[in-house]
């Protein structure tokens, strides 16, 4: 997949829904991480984008509430294929 980051990706428009818990107007994201996918382009792992509404889907860095989870979950990665490497004798 070879798109900009930066490329919106949709035009799919974010909407503005009550929230039936308190009555306050919030925006619903219309746009969701589907899955961690290993990106050339970026030399590492990154989160695939994708629209709930078109289905449209676009590699590019997390927003950044999931920038710490991905980066824990990049170092439980490295650590595992360390701990596997002690386990073979590499």
């Amino acid at each position: 997949m070879e798109r900009e980051d930066t490329d919106p990706a949709c035009d799919c428009a974010v909407e503005t829904v009550t929230d039936p818990q308190s009555g306050r107007q919030v925006i619903q994201q219309n746009q969701i991480v589907r899955k961690l996918v290993f990106s050339q382009k970026h030399g590492t792992l990154m989160p695939l984008v994708q629209c709930v509404k078109c289905g449209d889907m676009n590699v590019k860095p997390a927003p950044t509430m999931f920038e710490q989870r991905i980066a824990r979950m990049q170092q439980a990665h490295s650590e595992a294929l360390r701990q596997g490497a002690r386990r073979h004798g590499t």
